[in-house]
């Protein structure tokens, strides 16, 4: 008996320990103990809804099936081979016949606008190669387009609508208006009503959600800075039907931060791309010499190689529309986009008073409390998210082992009680 008593004592000491332990690492939570979510360049700029090429799987010696992304089951393709010949097919994934040497193919669904267009290699030993496609050829799973642009819930459907109707009555957007010419409008008219009130804000305000933030600083003239500039556009573009999303941008060195903005991107389906949008800087688009819009990865590349002659930028010039050449206006990219600068997608509800239900929540789950980074421009290390798990689920299985303990304890006592209770009678 007085081992159960020596062991309950080590088990208590010990769940003691596991307490303060735990109690430790969720107070320093944001010393590396949360996870960190990170994506590579394909997951965070193609979206699951682009099409695409995730896989080939050779049939036989002479026939290669492409697995095209998204699945569409009742897909009819057309492939046209080398020698100009149409073959039709039905079914969700097309087959192309294959002929020794370098052949050119393209075939497109019928309900599809998109021609994918690959060359292939076959030799003598019937090894298969594919040097060139014009869609991107992507293994992994790629992100829903809606994880990136849901509303936060904050945003009241009370909100959402007033914003429409600010955009119907202001703006206003057309159905038969493309994409890019959305962003066109909706960037101009809040540079419009916002570029007077650059500055810096009352913290009050970053407490408001964007539409309240847009008419404090039209109505009362209070000062906005980047970060309300993109909750504002962030609105306004998912209310016009313009898929986008926060993304922010820092740099350090050691743990002094030496650099932070904050902007948009807004998905252009037409050219299954995003477009880098920074009202802050004036910078409604940047477009290429083929009038494709860039992404901030295009731009880190362009300014860090030196690759921006030729790039437009889509701006106010005199309160009107102009597209000016960007090595005019790329100071604020050399500043904040440089190569060592860490990229990451901002999450729509970011809490920072949280209730202990929901942080706790978050402590334990494999989600970034700020967003998802670009793993391309930052060295993630989830040791601390692991050791945190492994210290929380050790602790539960002592506190476990205490309790039972505690629990055999406290029957045999009982029992031990009701038997002598028993015996006096």
């Amino acid at each position: 008996m007085k081992k159960r008593y020596y062991l309950l004592i080590f088990l208590s000491c010990l769940s003691l320990v596991a307490f303060l332990s735990n109690r430790y690492l969720y107070i320093h939570r944001f010393e590396g103990y949360l996870y960190t979510e990170a994506l590579n360049i394909n997951q965070f700029y193609d979206v699951n809804e682009s099409c695409r090429i995730q896989s080939f799987e050779k049939k036989n010696a002479h026939q290669l099936l492409i697995k095209v992304l998204p699945v569409n089951n009742n897909a009819r393709w057309i492939i046209i081979d080398s020698a100009k010949n149409s073959i039709p097919e039905s079914g969700p994934f097309p087959t192309i016949s294959l002929k020794e040497g370098t052949h050119f193919y393209e075939f497109y669904n019928q309900t599809s606008p998109d021609t994918i267009k690959l060359e292939v290699e076959l030799d003598k030993d019937n090894s298969v190669s594919v040097p060139l496609s014009n869609i991107p050829l992507i293994e992994e799973e790629l992100i829903p387009l809606s994880k990136w642009t849901e509303l936060p819930h904050s945003v009241s459907q009370k909100e959402i609508e007033d914003t429409k109707k600010i955009i119907r009555d202001s703006i206003p957007i057309y159905p038969s208006d493309n994409t890019v010419t959305r962003i066109i409008k909706v960037g101009v008219f809040l540079l419009k009503e916002l570029k007077p009130h650059l500055g810096a804000p009352l913290d009050s305000i970053k407490h408001l959600t964007p539409l309240n933030q847009f008419k404090l600083a039209v109505e009362k003239n209070y000062d906005i800075d980047c970060a309300d500039y993109a909750d504002i556009y962030f609105l306004f573009a998912n209310c016009a039907d313009i898929p986008t999303r926060r993304i922010g941008v820092a740099g350090w060195m050691g743990d002094i931060p030496i650099s932070g903005h904050v902007f948009d991107e807004s998905y252009v389906p037409e050219q299954q791309r995003w477009a880098f949008v920074d009202l802050t800087s004036e910078k409604i688009t940047v477009t290429n010499a083929a009038d494709k819009v860039l992404n901030t990865a295009d731009l880190i590349m362009a300014n860090a190689e030196g690759l921006i002659t030729g790039l437009k930028v889509l701006t106010l010039k005199n309160n009107k529309p102009a597209l000016v050449n960007y090595e005019t206006m790329n100071l604020s990219e050399m500043e904040y986009l440089k190569p060592t600068a860490n990229l990451y997608y901002i999450k729509n509800d970011i809490n920072e008073n949280m209730s202990f239900k929901e942080s706790f929540k978050e402590y334990l789950s494999r989600q970034s409390h700020y967003g998802v980074y670009y793993s391309n421009t930052i060295i993630v290390d989830n040791s601390k998210h692991y050791f945190k798990m492994y210290v929380f689920y050790t602790s539960l299985v002592i506190w476990f082992a205490w309790l039972s303990l505690l629990l055999v304890l406290g029957i045999s006592f009982l029992f031990r009680v009701f038997l002598k209770f028993s015996k006096s009678n």
